[in-house]
């Protein structure tokens, strides 16, 4: 019963983790499904109109719902930090972009005094449904980028309804922000508050996003409008819950092993104690297959046990699963049954046992027949034995030759599961370490500057380039140039780049960077999206200055913005954006990127260059929601390794003790030709050092490669600039503590073998 209860738990966790991986594979989608999530994005503000006419839009038969969002500035008075893109009609929240709520209700759009609450400002600021907040708003416009105070438009004392998070969130506050949601009400005045309006639509299913955009531009007579597609967005989505559910299949492999180890030689060593009358039995005229069906029969009960406790404690243990992002998108976390992994588990566990007890029960009525000898061993193991120390020479025999029969020892899957342990620890902590690396370096995600200097009316970009390069807290201004333009028929956010002072190029993965024009760089989803390899060509086109063929010369990480990812836009020289454009009129976004000396505070420069230069001043994203989701997946390999070290160790200690119960009669031997007890002790302790030593030497460099390759793969498929993680320190510390885990392991069964009595030994066999 206990050997089953154990086989079950074990079993109940791996198919508790699989079901979640198949959980975490639909979690976007079903989470698509319940809060209406839109498709595409028309940014009209990114083109100055404050008033855009979206329908025309709206009036398109691919169309199904839509709703409006302002760059209204909005706030909440006791937490400043709060951010919100208010909604500009009924649509937007309600039938459109719903909040996932997790606690509460959607607010009445026509109540001024009710607000919803995302999941990071509840957490961060232990907000809950009841609790009051004060919403401000202002009539200034700049009041929403931070450049006035937040004063003049409606005040409104609101109850806080609801806490969840929408799709709005997940693409403007990369989902892990704080924010939240007023009414349509509270802005409809007066006074009135302006905001430039932007339109989120749901389209039909299968309707090509780029002739949309072709679509949209024909309808609003805006040949330039940006149209971003979020089926882009859901890569950056599913690549994350893609990691968490490949995590969870590795982890629950890493249980099933480590249980089929544990539980293994658990019941080998049931088989074959119920083996030890077995030669008497023969004796009297059991024949070899009745033995295998005497010493099988009873683990029936095993098998039924373990069957009942894993579809038991699968359900119990499905309230764990999914984790991290695909949890926080999953509309139904819970308790949950899925029949066909719990089925099929339970008819493989139910399988495995009995086939394990059958192959054991084999083994042991043949060793019955025999006593299994000890051989002379490999030439390695006699070298040993002639040149080193007694106690030496023994261990390795017991750490490298299994023998054959009641002598037999797991020396295989004693260094097999060793060297799994070594393995899992250093490769998980090389690819923990990437992923840290990533988090706390923004750079690896092509974010390289820290803040951006905008120009206006009265502050020029020569008269700020020159402000910023006699300020000794800069280290790098770089001229920076975006504006969308179309790319074979697509709208994408072309960007250029002038050095004022430093060198501070984009983060180029793949070819090289354009120079002169007739060339461009692509960032990785738009290359994939228009389907462009490097060496192929492009078109680009401006309504107002016609177009230019460029060819790709390579793929590059750009800013992220608001309005595309790290990944998407296209990257042109100097001399090809003054091609296209004329940069130097004010109708397109300009300003000066600055990279700050070390030790300086980016936020605090900021806000002392906006008050000295009376400009705004932006601070980029320290990372891209690509890189943050990854936060959530770093627990996955610390998991996977914890379990495959404890397979190591089920490994070792079964091996140590094995050697010391079904080799006692050798140990006998020995004693009795004047081995002393503390060299007998040390026998088991060289056989656990012997193991630890060859699982080192075998598992640090495979590790080391698993964490590098492990790391490549996310690092490409994020995408980020690839950094070999180091594992120096994994290295420092795993060798160490191997050797002493072993030593640890083997001072029971030593102990055993020092107070071991000879004659008693001998007498009984």
């Amino acid at each position: 019963m206990t050997l089953g209860l154990i086989a079950g738990i074990a079993a109940g966790l791996a198919l508790a983790a699989i079901a979640g991986a198949r959980r975490t594979s639909t979690a976007y989608t079903r989470w698509r499904t319940a809060t209406a999530a839109p498709d595409a994005i028309v940014f009209g503000s990114q083109l100055g109109i404050e008033d855009a006419d979206y329908a025309p839009v709206l009036a398109l038969p691919e169309v199904i719902d839509g709703g409006r969002f302002r760059l209204a500035p909005v706030g909440v008075t006791e937490h400043d930090e709060l951010g919100s893109l208010a909604p500009g009609d009924d649509h937007l929240y309600q039938t459109v972009a719903r909040p996932l709520l997790v606690h509460g209700r959607l607010p009445d759009p026509r109540r001024p005094d009710e607000v919803v609450v995302n999941r990071a400002a509840a957490a961060k600021y232990h907000l809950h449904v009841g609790q009051s907040l004060t919403l401000v708003s202002s009539t200034d416009p700049g009041a929403f980028y931070g450049q006035s105070p937040m004063t003049g438009g409606p005040t409104v004392r609101a109850r806080i309804v609801g806490v969840g998070d929408s799709m709005m969130d997940q693409i403007f506050l990369s989902g892990v922000e704080p924010g939240f949601t007023p009414t349509p009400a509270f802005l409809a005045g007066p006074p009135q508050v302006p905001g430039a309006q932007n339109l989120v639509v749901r389209l039909r299913p299968g309707t090509d996003v780029t002739k949309f955009h072709e679509r949209v531009a024909a309808a609003m007579k805006l040949p330039d409008i940006p149209v971003r597609d979020l089926g882009e967005d859901r890569k950056r989505i599913t690549h994350s819950t893609g990691l968490e559910r490949t995590g969870l299949l590795l982890f629950a492999a890493a249980v099933v092993l480590a249980g089929v180890v544990m539980v293994g030689q658990a019941l080998t060593r049931s088989v074959h104690a119920m083996a030890e009358e077995a030669s008497a039995l023969r004796a009297i005229g059991f024949t070899r297959a009745a033995l295998v069906r005497g010493m099988a029969l009873p683990i029936v009960v095993t098998a039924v046990t373990a069957v009942v406790v894993a579809v038991g404690g699968a359900i119990a243990f499905s309230t764990r699963f999914p984790v991290g992002l695909a949890r926080r998108l999953d509309p139904d976390v819970g308790a949950h049954a899925d029949w066909l992994v719990l089925g099929l588990g339970a008819a493989a566990l139910a399988v495995v046992i009995m086939a394990g007890a059958v192959v054991a029960a084999v083994r042991a009525a043949a060793g019955a027949a025999r006593r299994g000898t000890m051989r002379t061993g490999s030439p390695i193991v006699r070298s040993l034995r002639a040149a080193a120390p007694l106690p030496l020479g023994i261990g390795a025999g017991l750490a490298l030759e299994p023998g054959h029969g009641d002598r037999a020892v797991p020396v295989r899957p004693a260094i097999a599961g060793a060297v799994a342990g070594i393995v899992g620890v250093v490769g998980a902590l090389g690819l923990v370490h990437g992923i840290d690396d990533a988090l706390a370096t923004p750079a690896r995600a092509g974010q390289l500057w820290d803040a951006l200097v905008m120009p206006n009316e009265q502050h020029s970009i020569a008269e700020l380039a020159a402000a910023t390069r006699a300020d000794h807290d800069i280290r790098a201004v770089t001229d920076l140039v975006r504006m969308p333009l179309d790319l074979d028929g697509a709208g994408i956010p072309v960007y250029s780049l002038n050095q004022v002072q430093g060198n501070v190029p984009f983060v180029v993965l793949h070819g090289r960077a354009p120079t002169g024009t007739g060339e461009v760089a692509l960032g990785p989803a738009s290359a994939k999206a228009l389907h462009k390899h490097i060496g192929d060509r492009v078109r680009i086109r401006n309504a107002d200055k016609g177009e230019v063929t460029a060819r790709v010369v390579g793929t590059a990480l750009l800013p992220q913005t608001p309005h595309s990812s790290f990944d998407q836009g296209a990257w042109v020289s100097w001399q090809q954006i003054r091609a296209l454009a004329d940069i130097d009129t004010g109708e397109i976004e300009r300003g000066l990127a600055v990279v700050v000396q070390p030790g300086v505070n980016p936020e605090a420069l900021g806000n002392r260059l906006q008050k000295q230069l009376g400009v705004e001043v932006d601070r980029f994203s320290d990372a891209p929601q690509d890189v943050l989701a990854l936060h959530d997946v770093r627990s996955l390999p610390k998991a996977l390794a914890a379990f495959l070290a404890l397979l190591g160790v089920a490994a070792v200690a079964h091996a140590l003790f094995t050697a010391v119960r079904r080799r006692r009669h050798d140990l006998a031997v020995l004693r009795a030709m004047g081995l002393r007890p503390r060299q007998s002790a040390a026998v088991v302790a060289w056989q656990g050092t012997i193991v630890a030593v060859i699982a080192l030497v075998l598992g640090l460099p495979l590790g080391v490669v698993a964490g590098r390759l492990s790391w490549r793969q996310v690092a490409d498929s994020t995408p980020l600039r690839y950094v070999p993680p180091i594992a120096g320190a994994a290295i420092l510390v795993a060798i160490p503590v191997a050797l002493l885990l072993a030593n640890a392991l083997a001072a029971w069964p030593g102990r055993q073998a020092a107070r071991m009595r000879p004659a008693e030994v001998l007498r009984a066999e």
